[in-house]
C-alpha cells in the first residue's frame, strides 16, 4: 500500500493486528520516503523531432498521493540534432496534470558561453510547450527550439521541475 489508496476505516471493536498496522501505516510511510523514479521523458517538436544521440535525457518523478514532483535533465550530445519547430516534452507515463492551467520552471545552460537562462514550461494538455523568459520587460516567453534561447550544442544544458496534481 502507498499514499495513493485510502486507509481503512476503523471500528471501536476492531482488533488491531500487525498485518493492519503494516499496512496502514508502515506501508504509507514508506510511501512518503519512496526513491523517486525514472521514466523516458519524449523530447519532441513542431517539425523535425530532435534526436538525443549521444546525449542524455533523464526523467525522474516522485509520487505522493495525487501529487507529482518531477523533473528532467537533457544534456546535448555531439551527435545530438535539433530539429526544427518549438520543443516540447512529456510527464510520466499515466499520471497527467488534472485540468487547468499548470506552470513549470526551469533553465537553459549555454556551457560554451557559461550562461544560464531561465525557462518556463506550460502543461497544454498533451505535453509541455517549452518557452524561453523574455529579455525585455513587457515582451511574451518565446518558445525555445534550435536557436532559442541560444544556438543549442554540446554539453548544453535543459533542466525543468516542478509539481502538480494528478488526474
Amino acid at each position: 500500500m502507498s499514499l495513493n489508496t485510502t486507509p481503512a476505516t476503523w471500528t471501536t471493536s476492531e482488533t488491531v493486528t500487525a498485518t493492519k498496522m503494516n499496512t496502514e501505516i508502515r506501508d504509507a510511510l514508506t510511501g512518503i520516503q519512496a526513491a523517486w523514479t525514472s521514466y523516458s521523458p519524449a523530447w519532441t517538436s513542431s517539425g523535425t523531432s530532435p534526436v538525443i544521440g549521444n546525449g542524455s535525457i533523464v526523467g525522474r518523478y516522485l509520487q505522493v498521493g495525487k501529487s507529482i514532483d518531477f523533473k528532467v535533465v537533457i544534456t546535448m550530445g555531439s551527435t545530438t540534432t535539433y530539429g526544427t519547430g518549438v520543443y516540447s516534452l512529456s510527464l510520466p507515463a499515466g499520471l497527467t496534470p488534472t485540468t487547468g492551467r499548470w506552470g513549470f520552471y526551469g533553465t537553459a545552460r549555454d556551457t560554451s558561453a557559461t550562461q544560464t537562462y531561465p525557462l518556463l514550461a506550460e502543461w497544454t494538455g498533451t505535453a509541455l510547450a517549452l518557452k524561453a523568459l523574455p529579455t525585455t520587460a513587457g515582451n511574451p516567453a518565446t518558445a525555445i527550439n534550435a536557436t532559442i534561447p541560444f544556438t543549442w550544442a554540446n554539453t548544453d544544458e535543459l533542466f525543468i521541475s516542478g509539481r502538480y496534481e494528478a488526474v
